[in-house]
């Protein structure tokens, strides 16, 4: 035990590990172990119930690991969306805990009371791609001189959502690029061209004209 005593001291105080964001990519093992590592601790404290937080992290996993392959314009949030969204569910159970609750009765709170964590790890919109200018990368001669045009594209400044009667509605991602004809589709199918930072909101989609000169 005498032999092992120095091994054990340095395990304790060598500096912990750290792992960079910078460098981190967000899959499903890299989420395991790191909600692990963060439940464990907290277990190990006494501070919460494994069986609670791990019902809790379940969810969290879960939702941040859902494939939207029947949507294609639909995804999941990314690893710094899925940052913020933690920073957001953690403030919120600090709060219960400092008005007297429990850290057990605030995981399961967020777990299967509120919908905390579906609003802030719900599918996201892709980005519409950019526009191609007509023309890009033609070469043609003007006044004896050739030139070329380069690979240039147009991003389309539209919105994602729409505010009406005061109630948020994301707009139809295929409707924008009239691909979408569903009478069904959740979505709104309205313009989402920007007018002084507003969607126009007619019924009809934005289209964009491109001119080269």
């Amino acid at each position: 035990m005498e032999a092992k005593t120095p091994q054990l001291l340095g395990v304790i105080w060598d500096d912990t590990p750290e792992l960079p964001l910078d460098q981190a990519r967000l899959s499903a093992e890299w989420l395991m172990k790191v909600q692990q590592v963060f439940r464990n601790a907290f277990v190990m404290c006494g501070a919460a119930h494994l069986h609670t937080f791990k019902k809790f992290d379940q969810k969290v996993f879960d939702l941040a690991m859902k494939k939207h392959s029947p949507d294609p314009d639909l995804r999941a949030a990314s690893l710094s969306e899925l940052l913020e969204a933690d920073k957001a569910i953690w403030a919120e159970i600090i709060s219960l805990v400092g008005q007297g609750w429990t850290l057990d009765d605030s995981l399961h709170e967020l777990t299967t009371a509120r919908a905390d964590i579906y609003g802030l790890l719900q599918p996201r919109p892709k980005s519409v791609g950019p526009v191609p200018v007509k023309g890009a990368g033609k070469t043609h001669i003007q006044n004896g001189v050739r030139k070329t045009l380069g690979n240039t594209a147009a991003s389309p400044d539209l919105c994602s959502y729409i505010i009406l009667d005061g109630q948020r509605h994301n707009l139809c991602q295929r409707f924008r690029q009239n691909r979408c004809t569903s009478k069904s589709c959740k979505y709104k199918h309205l313009c989402a061209a920007k007018v002084q930072g507003k969607p126009r909101g007619c019924r009809s989609s934005a289209h964009i004209r491109t001119v080269v000169d």
